[in-house]
């Protein structure tokens, strides 16, 4: 192997490495709050990861399509975030409606805890969407690494 294909790789794991190390900080807790629970995101870590440490061109096409796999559900698991995203914004503008409902009912009590259940939905939505663009941003820095290493595990 070249000292430039080396170096290439060298720099490449690095990259990579680091972007693995914030997926595996996202993946530790999901969105719904539970902790240590296997998401796409821990799994296709664990399988880059695997690749990483490799730093090989595969025998069989296999390993390579596993990491395709794991990016496809990492998209639709971001696509679900953004879903949720969405309800929950649809949670918030019915919380709208029934605090106006309240105050021109002029019970503002249930105006004001309409308000709040409004607010927790519009941050719920908001962290949904901010988990889902950081998946996605994951996603494809992880797919542009796995291109360079591809071709620069087929340059050697």
């Amino acid at each position: 192997m070249t000292d430039d294909v080396e170096e290439k790789l060298v720099e490449l794991a690095a990259r990579f490495d680091a972007e693995l190390a914030r997926l595996d900080a996202m993946a530790r807790v999901t969105p719904e709050g539970a902790a240590n629970r296997r998401t796409p995101l821990s799994r296709t870590a664990i399988d880059l990861r695997q690749i990483l440490n490799r730093l090989q061109p595969p025998q069989k096409p296999s390993p390579w399509d596993g990491v395709t796999q794991r990016l496809s559900e990492l998209e639709r698991y971001a696509k679900s975030l953004r879903r949720k995203a969405k309800d929950a914004r649809t949670e918030a503008d019915e919380w709208e409606r029934r605090a106006m409902l309240c105050v021109k009912a002029r019970n503002d009590d249930l105006a004001q805890a309409a308000l709040h259940n409004r607010r927790e939905a519009l941050e719920q939505a908001t962290d949904l969407e901010v988990r889902a663009k950081q998946i996605e941003d994951a996603r494809f820095e992880l797919q542009r690494c796995i291109e360079e290493i591809k071709g620069a595990l087929q340059s050697r």
